[in-house]
Order: structure tokens, then sequence, then C-alpha cells
């Protein structure tokens, strides 16, 4: 290869290497925003169970509140939305250098509209069931998808991140099963308990994950921006 051919190509991996960083960052600041979206919602349910028990007592305080608390529910879940349709463009975005991305993308708008549905439906019923096991399947095709977008982004600048980005996708597999697995023992008469016990556990652990994801984001970013 000639020099100015072997320049050129650096200057096409460097430019392309620092569209992914810039979007990647990008995605980064959607998903925390995403993350405190829905730490309001889980605060908002608990203030609306509260709020429809008072109501059920027949206090007109309650009923008033369960009103405003379930429109700060709407309010919260079009902002889930508008974030989770940023997060897809983004991702479409990267598809350009990856096809996984394209998938991933699809997938997270998917889950984004499920995401929303969740928040209106009664987690305790077996629809609400079947939204949680509909995410939880969404979400790990998602990640899936994503994390071999990135393996293969990051592969040829940083040889550890990528394999980091695999440990990180075969762990979240393990957990993800193991969330399901939970999820669907909840249902059956007496072993109900331990299904919930494990189903709790395995959450936590998610949001650990979830937590790991956005560092691997920024590190990939920083990574990219810096080649």
């Amino acid at each position: 290869m000639l020099d100015g051919d072997l320049y050129g190509a650096q200057d096409v991996i460097k430019r392309r290497s620092n569209d992914i960083g810039n979007k990647l960052k990008l995605i980064f600041w959607y998903a925390i925003i995403g993350l405190a979206l829905a730490a309001v919602v889980v605060v908002a349910g608990v203030a609306a169970a509260a709020a429809a028990y008072t109501a059920v007592l027949g206090g007109t305080a309650g009923t008033a509140a369960l009103g405003g608390t379930m429109g700060l529910l709407a309010i919260v879940s079009i902002a889930i939305f508008a974030i989770g349709i940023a997060y897809t463009v983004t991702l479409f975005g990267l598809a350009a250098y990856n096809d996984a991305f394209k998938t991933a993308a699809i997938l997270y708008l998917i889950k984004t509209i499920v995401s929303v549905l969740k928040n209106f439906v009664p987690s305790s019923g077996f629809l609400g069931l079947v939204i949680s096991l509909a995410e939880l399947g969404l979400d790990l095709g998602f990640i899936v998808y994503f994390s071999n977008g990135m393996v293969e982004s990051v592969r040829f600048v940083d040889g550890v991140l990528a394999s980091q980005w695999e440990s990180f996708k075969n762990v979240y597999l393990i957990l993800s099963f193991i969330a399901i697995g939970s999820a669907l023992l909840t249902i059956i008469p007496v072993i109900g308990l331990l299904g919930a016990l494990a189903s709790t556990l395995s959450g936590l652990g998610l949001i650990g994950l979830a937590i790991w994801e956005l560092v691997l984001i920024w590190k990939s970013a920083v990574r990219l921006q810096n080649y």
C-alpha cells in the first residue's frame, strides 16, 4: 500500500471512530436521563398505590392525590418515550458502521413502547407479568446486538475494551435468564415466594449491570474520540 493510501485509510478510520465516539456520548446522556425518569416512575408508582388505597377508604384527598400522581406519570411517560426516540435515532446513526446497531435500534424502540405501557398496567396481574417478560426479552435482545456492535467498533482500537463488552454481554445473558425464570416461578403456588425473591435479587443484579454498561459506553466513547 502506498503511503498516501495508508494515511488516507487511517484518516477514514479516525473520522469513523470520532463519529462513533460522539454518538456514544449522546447515548450515555440519554441513558442517564432515562434512568432518572425510571426512578421518578418508581416513586410515582408508590405514591399512586398509596393514593389509591386512601381513595378506596373514601378520602377525597386520596382521590385528588391519585389524579395528580397519574398526571405526573403520564408526563414522565411522554418524556421517557421522547428520550427513547432520541436514543433510537442515534443508534440508527451508528448502523452506518455496523448492522448490529440497526437491530439494536429497532429492539430499543419496541422496548421503549412496552416500558411506557407497563407504567399504566398493574404489575400484580397476568397482563403485567406478560408485559414485564416482554420487556426483559426485548432488553436482552437489545443488549446482545448493542454489545456485538460495540465489540466490533472498539476491537481494532482497544482489544481489552472489546473483551470487557463481551464479558458484560455474557453476564447480562445469565442474569436475564435468571430474571425471566424467576418471573415465571412467581405464578406457581408454593414456590412463588422463592421466585419473587430470586426475581428481586436478579433485578438488583441488572441494576448493577446498567451501571457497568454506562461505564463501558463512556470509556468506549472517550477511547474512540481520542483515537
